[in-house]
């Protein structure tokens, strides 16, 4: 494991003008996006390979999966996701929607990975702050990166994901905080993250005992919506 960063320095920008960030190019991605951005496809008709089943599934209430019909979130903290591909010599490429408000745990991995936004809009940690990551926009979050998306308006959010250098899933590990308490240098670096959403009186993912006016995610849109622009 190496020690990550508390974000990528790469900012969003809207594919429609930019396309592909630089070091994440994949030709399959950029057929969907495109036809997608046009019109000519839905996002529940994406295309998947022969390498995965093609079912849209989420959590069941013992930690295992289910199918989720059609992709469809509709309650506040309902999460969902599909695999497009996962070919061993490809690029392993998905959807993943949530309905906000919505916490993930921040995490990293030796993987690169991009990301999408399809629908909605959520807060992503890049260039050392959480920033509005909006419909049509696409970033990329280089190797050992942690990635933190919060969704805080009560509303659907989805994104069409792929990791472009590695579909070795025997070497793939998610590190957060509760798996790297031993490396107090990892530990500093989610101290950072949860320093930029002080910042914003956001509070940071699984504390309790926090200053005033700092809120979880569930009350953030109501309280401090005006701290963004959208």
């Amino acid at each position: 494991m190496n020690n990550p960063v508390d974000s990528t320095k790469n900012i969003p920008v809207k594919y429609s003008k930019f396309g592909f960030p630089d070091g994440c190019f994949t030709p399959e991605a950029k057929k969907i996006i495109e036809d997608y951005e046009s019109g000519r496809l839905a996002m529940e008709d994406f295309p998947c390979d022969d390498s995965v089943p093609g079912i849209w599934q989420t959590w069941d209430e013992n930690g295992g999966t289910k199918k989720l019909p059609g992709g469809k979130v509709t309650r506040p903290g309902q999460y969902g996701w599909k695999f497009l591909s996962d070919k061993k010599q490809g690029a392993p490429m998905g959807i993943s929607v949530r309905f906000g408000p919505y916490d993930n745990e921040p995490h990293f991995h030796r993987e690169a990975e991009w990301f999408y936004v399809l629908e909605g809009e959520t807060l992503l940690n890049v260039n050392g702050k959480l920033q509005p990551f909006k419909k049509g926009d696409i970033v990329f979050f280089e190797e050992n990166a942690i990635h933190d998306m919060v969704i805080v308006k009560p509303a659907p959010f989805a994104h069409l994901w792929g990791f472009p250098h590695d579909s070795d899933w025997k070497t793939f590990q998610y590190y957060k905080r509760e798996n790297t308490m031993v490396h107090p240098a990892v530990q500093s670096v989610f101290d950072s993250v949860d320093e930029m959403r002080l910042a914003i009186d956001l509070a940071p993912n699984g504390k309790k005992n926090l200053p005033q006016g700092v809120v979880p995610v569930g009350q953030w849109w109501k309280k401090n919506r005006h701290l963004l622009d959208y």
